[in-house]
């Protein structure tokens, strides 16, 4: 019960940033969330708290994608299937080198057993 207390703060922290960007659009709404997130860090019941990754694949991600899938031009995207494409595949391939590359570097013994 506490999770879903804690989801329905941050999902109140969320709605609250894009209120205040409807009057005061000189900030980005995504500072704004920041910020919200900020203050909720300073509440008793985030000390200990533990974001498990179900949670964040069901309540946030997936949520995203629905509302990205809804609002996309099919024209645009079927223009630039190409580059997208292109593009995810080397940024994933380019994230794996690279962050590979540094785990090997700063913690070696996970390699080595």
């Amino acid at each position: 019960m506490e999770t879903v207390f804690i989801v329905l703060l941050l999902i109140a922290a969320v709605v609250g940033a894009n209120a205040i960007y409807s009057r005061f659009d000189l900030i980005p709404v995504a500072f704004l969330q920041m910020a919200g997130g900020y203050v909720l860090s300073f509440l008793p019941i985030y000390k200990h708290f533990e974001f498990e990754p179900e949670i964040f694949l069901l309540v946030i991600i997936s949520v995203l994608m629905f509302n990205d899938g809804q609002n996309t031009n099919i024209r645009k995207l079927m223009r630039q299937m190409g580059t997208t494409l292109s593009m995810s595949v080397v940024l994933a391939i380019l994230t794996v080198l690279v962050v590979g590359t540094i785990t090997h570097q700063l913690i070696p013994q996970f390699f080595y057993h």
